[in-house]
């Protein structure tokens, strides 16, 4: 039942209106008191106390004013005279009332589409400011998102130690000559796409991309004790991963990882495009491990081998020239240790 009411409040408020005013005609007139004033009482109440729509209220007071007209020629046998004289002042208050009603209504359904327009208003600047918070985690990690919201400053902070990670495909200045940049653009969005979930998978920040570069860091924008083994982790994962990506023409693919472990300088850089990127030799060292790696093997500097040592596989390479460091031992990392 309440279901019922509900779905249909403005009929039964309309019907308890009606049947009030019934009883104040019935009281009225057969009290020998059929004067306006009972009327003029009703319609202020019908009009302005049931808060009913205006066409509900108009038929609401017309029948009962019919009904008490008839009743009172009916019972206490009034003439035309009297009819009207008891009947002018209520019908004056029945147009003032329903004005008063019909003005009211109007007033009530502008505030309601005014309201309704503003929350639809306010829904679209949500989803618009959810579109643009998105794509913005996209760009900054979500830590440097809020305090770029909070303070429009300047970014830039030192990090004791992170390990950066840099991997690159083999050949792929040939390969990009020996398919359509559809293909092309196909391709290193598939590759790329997968070492983003891994990065995911072990709470690392990716960095940029770079034509065929991909750069990833652990230990930053907020500081963890395993960033070595998460990057090294994600980079085992990279060329397994690599083995179930196939071009179209059936050619496997190869990439070169570099990983070397020490502080950086991160910041946010740009006016119109934001980029979160980090400096220092780090970063460059991560580099020359990669540059001077092999296909399909996951080159490490000295600092970062003997990080891993106690839960890692790893070969020592020996004594490598590396181009603007010098002599360095470095080491590939095989696999983890069971």
């Amino acid at each position: 039942f309440s279901e019922i009411f509900l779905q249909n409040v403005p009929a039964f408020t309309s019907l308890y209106g009606v049947l009030f005013g019934v009883g104040m005609c019935a009281l009225a007139i057969y009290g020998n008191n059929p004067e306006h004033g009972t009327m003029i009482i009703y319609f202020v109440f019908a009009f302005n106390f049931l808060r009913l729509r205006f066409i509900y209220a108009i038929a609401t007071a017309t029948l009962v004013w019919f009904l008490y007209v008839l009743g009172s020629v009916a019972f206490n046998g009034q003439d035309a005279e009297d009819l009207f004289y008891t009947n002018f002042q209520a019908l004056m208050v029945f147009l003032v009332s329903a004005s008063a009603c019909y003005i009211t209504e109007r007033f009530y359904r502008r505030d309601f589409l005014v309201g309704r327009i503003m929350d639809v208003e306010r829904q679209a600047m949500r989803v618009e400011k959810q579109t643009a918070d998105s794509l913005l985690e996209n760009v900054l990690p979500c830590a440097i998102i809020g305090r770029l919201k909070q303070n429009r400053q300047r970014i830039a902070e030192g990090f004791e130690s992170v390990t950066v990670l840099f991997a690159d495909i083999v050949g792929f200045t040939t390969l990009s000559a020996d398919i359509t940049p559809e293909q092309l653009v196909m391709m290193l969005n598939k590759i790329f796409s997968v070492f983003d979930l891994m990065a995911g998978k072990y709470g690392l920040e990716k960095v940029k991309t770079i034509g065929d570069c991909y750069m990833v860091v652990g230990g930053l924008p907020i500081p963890r004790d395993d960033h070595v083994e998460a990057v090294a982790n994600m980079a085992l994962d990279m060329l397994e991963g690599l083995t179930f990506i196939k071009m179209e023409n059936g050619r496997k693919l190869q990439i070169r990882i570099g990983i070397h472990t020490g502080p950086v300088v991160a910041g946010v850089i740009g006016i119109k495009k934001f980029s979160y990127d980090l400096w220092g030799d780090t970063v460059n060292t991560a580099s020359r491990m990669e540059s001077h790696g092999a296909p399909g093997r996951i080159h490490i500097s000295k600092v970062t081998a003997d990080l891993l040592e106690t839960k890692f596989k790893l070969e020592s390479r020996g004594t490598q020239d590396i181009k603007g460091k010098g002599p360095m031992q470095t080491y590939f990392l095989q696999g983890r240790l069971s």
